[in-house]
């Protein structure tokens, strides 16, 4: 995988995810987000779609949510995978 470049925003929240430990839905990081006013429902839909297409993100599978089904998604690498490959490109041209 090679580092696109991630923005302040896509690392918070794969920090975000590592630090909950599973996989997550939009809706679970809705409401794990819900105190943090830069946190709006169409920033966490955006953030995910962006660390997807750059292939940080997978879907494992759908979770019913009431009456909704939602995508559930994990990260990729772990936390120590993603610095080791952020440390490696930092040093050379990825």
């Amino acid at each position: 995988m090679k580092n696109h470049g991630l923005n302040q925003r896509e690392e918070d929240l794969l920090e975000i995810m590592w630090k909950l430990g599973n996989e997550q839905t939009t809706m679970s990081l809705e409401n794990e987000l819900a105190e943090n006013k830069e946190w709006s429902r169409l920033n966490i839909f955006k953030t995910v779609r962006e660390l997807m297409n750059k292939g940080y993100l997978e879907i494992t599978g759908v979770k019913q949510n009431g009456r909704q089904i939602a995508r559930v998604f994990r990260p990729v690498l772990t936390k120590e995978e993603y610095l080791a490959e952020k440390l490696k490109c930092s040093r050379s041209i990825c």
